[in-house]
């Protein structure tokens, strides 16, 4: 089947039909914690795409994807799963393919491979954040005019019925979203406005593999009077990160405000609470010459190891999905900059201009047992050899020298969810990074080759996982009450 050839194809087959079919396997691939990568079932990204293609499809026919003809879904999924944007066929035989690759899958497998609870618990913490700077509460409610609350239940318990992979009963679909009528309505697009949006983050048919999915924000599409959720899989995501962004959107202010309070207050307390450091620090202020200046936001220390956080609320520009070279240079210089800053705070600074651990005193110091950690809260994916480079070309230094390898294997890049899966569980986050130097890959994605404990440690994060569950249980009692389930 030719890729080109989809949007003509999917025109023969009714809207409904092809929500239907979506929602199907979107739930296949579904669990209560998350998503699971099963073989031989259409890929979440795979379907994101058909999806596209769906919504841009004006009907003329009402062929369905029932019985035999399911093949041809499978076909057109396969077709989709095949076909390699324009800009990577130009970089076949070259090493930025690699690159543009990594760039592409990345945005689209990774962020959805992610566990559902800590995302819920980083994004409840961060709508209900109240402080003399800054109340968060206040100001998702000003935008919404509904608590952060609603959502969270919304998400969890469509989450929950579609992990079951059974039919999700219209009647059910129905209550929910009158229950949530606010949430669900902010959450929802008419066909039309969906189709925009889809022109928005695309230039061509070939983008609609790794652009910005419309659905990320919007999983519910009205159409003919119907509310559609094609795509249940993309609830957690448009109840967490698109929030944010749309909270945020074309608001400098409160995106600065929300980085300097919320986001590094987030990141000291969960540090704080992870029983891995002997002491953990806040941002101080120190001088250099006469320049006033600032250290990371967090600093910590274990025995004679010292770690210093940089936390970065910033996103990837939305292009650099569809691959455009200039907005992935500027990504790199963005993020070279932040290691820039790091490096300059940790390894020219630290014990020569400030210390601010009061425990150390007896402590040993060696450059060798330091490291800094710029923490991004969305990846981008562009290849850590890339932003290095850059970082020594601004320093001017040569990249077989003892400081680029000391930079590169001392000041790592990773995304905050890395952190969260560390620090929940208690695992040890220098012995991580100690083995990335022993094995001699200092252009991995920090903390990734390590496996994490698998028991949950954080008593805050624990408490609320049961709060989670119990809302759900509440929900399902309700729904028994009202008759529109059995009781078991």
């Amino acid at each position: 089947m030719d890729y080109e050839r989809l949007p003509v194809i999917l025109k023969r087959y009714s809207f409904i039909e092809k929500m239907r079919v979506l929602q199907y396997y979107s739930k296949q691939i579904m669990n209560i914690n998350g998503i699971e990568l099963t073989s031989g079932q259409p890929m979440a990204w795979e379907l994101e795409t058909f999806l596209l293609f769906a919504v841009k499809a004006d009907e003329y026919n009402d062929n369905d994807f029932k019985g035999k003809n399911i093949n041809k879904f499978i076909e057109m999924i396969n077709c989709i799963k095949e076909h390699q944007h324009p800009t990577l066929v130009n970089k076949i035989g070259t090493i930025e393919f690699a690159d543009f690759l990594l760039i592409a899958l990345g945005s689209t497998q990774f962020d959805i491979q992610t566990y559902n609870i800590y995302k819920y618990y980083r994004y409840n913490y961060f709508f209900t954040y109240v402080s003399d700077k800054i109340d968060m509460k206040k100001e998702f409610y000003k935008k919404f005019n509904v608590d952060y609350n609603s959502f969270l239940e919304l998400g969890s318990i469509l989450s929950f019925f579609c992990s079951l992979k059974v039919n999700l009963d219209p009647q059910i679909l129905r209550y929910i979203i009158l229950k949530y009528s606010k949430a669900t309505s902010l959450l929802r697009l008419s066909r039309e406005a969906f189709q925009k949006e889809i022109d928005k983050f695309s230039d061509s048919i070939h983008d609609y593999l790794y652009c910005v999915r419309p659905s990320y924000v919007y999983p519910f599409i009205e159409y003919n009077g119907i509310v559609n959720l094609p795509l249940p899989h993309c609830i957690p995501r448009a109840i967490t990160d698109s929030l944010l962004y749309r909270l945020t959107d074309s608001n400098s202010e409160l995106r600065s405000l929300f980085g300097k309070n919320v986001l590094e207050d987030y990141l000291f307390e969960i540090l704080n609470k992870s029983f891995l450091f002997d002491e953990v620090l806040k941002e101080q202020c120190y001088k250099k010459k006469h320049n006033a200046l600032k250290t990371s936001d967090v600093m910590c220390r274990k025995n004679d190891n010292y770690i210093f956080f940089e936390c970065k609320s910033t996103v990837p520009y939305a292009k650099t999905r569809c691959l455009d070279e200039n907005y992935i240079k500027q990504e790199i210089d963005k993020i070279s900059n932040y290691v820039l800053q790091l490096y300059k705070q940790v390894r020219l600074d630290f014990k020569n201009i400030y210390n601010f651990f009061e425990n150390d005193k007896e402590v040993i110091f060696d450059y060798n047992n330091c490291f800094g950690i710029v923490v991004l809260l969305e990846e981008s994916y562009i290849r850590r050899e890339l932003i290095y480079k850059d970082v020594a070309k601004k320093l001017n230094i040569d990249t077989s020298g003892d400081l680029y390898n000391w930079i590169i294997n001392h000041i790592k890049i990773c995304n905050l969810y890395d952190i969260e899966r560390y620090v929940f569980t208690n695992t040890d986050i220098i012995k991580a990074l100690k083995k990335q130097i022993k094995t001699k890959s200092p252009y991995d994605y920090a903390l990734s080759n390590s496996n994490t404990n698998s028991i949950l440690k954080n008593d805050n994060v624990y408490s609320f996982k049961k709060n989670i569950i119990n809302s759900i249980r509440e929900i399902t009692d309700e729904l028994v009450k009202v008759g529109l389930l059995k009781k078991n």
